[in-house]
């Protein structure tokens, strides 16, 4: 064998291995189009919110079964945006009850700086969590502006 036809393989196989190196990346990055990043997708419109872009995403779920409380995983779709509004995190909290979702006692938190609150409608599952924004002294600004993390799938 010529040594320019086993470069030429090498190149090949390098292109080869970079290309899917590259499509395999993108695709951890991308959410599918499927019912949970279409509804989020609805999110983001009805509410005006500037959410980053769908991620593919896992995240805990509790539920009660057998009287005890268990965590699962949940495989979906996530966004989150920074600086979001009082006015903002209303309409967000609006668009999940417009829609007949029901908050879960399972997976609520709250705290000073920070709060959880997880809907669900027939096992269709979200968890927002809401961080408040800080002066620099720690303290959360006056202006009740928060940065917000949603993540929803099928449970």
């Amino acid at each position: 064998m010529s040594p320019r036809f086993i470069l030429l393989v090498v190149m090949v196989g390098a292109v080869m291995l970079i290309g899917g190196l590259s499509y395999w990346l993108l695709q951890s990055t991308l959410a599918p189009q499927d019912e949970t990043s279409i509804f989020m997708e609805e999110l983001r419109e009805k509410t005006g919110v500037e959410f980053s872009r769908i991620q593919i995403v896992e995240f805990k779920w509790n539920i009660r079964k057998n009287g005890e409380i268990k965590e699962i995983r949940v495989q979906g779709a996530g966004f989150s945006a920074k600086n979001v509004s009082v006015d903002q995190q209303a309409k967000i909290e609006a668009f999940f009850e417009e829609r007949g979702f029901q908050k879960d006692v399972y997976n609520l938190a709250a705290g000073t700086i920070a709060g959880l609150a997880g809907y669900k409608k027939d096992g269709f599952v979200c968890l927002i969590k809401k961080r408040s924004r800080l002066d620099r002294w720690g303290r959360p600004l006056a202006t009740g502006e928060r940065d917000i993390e949603i993540k929803c799938g099928q449970d």
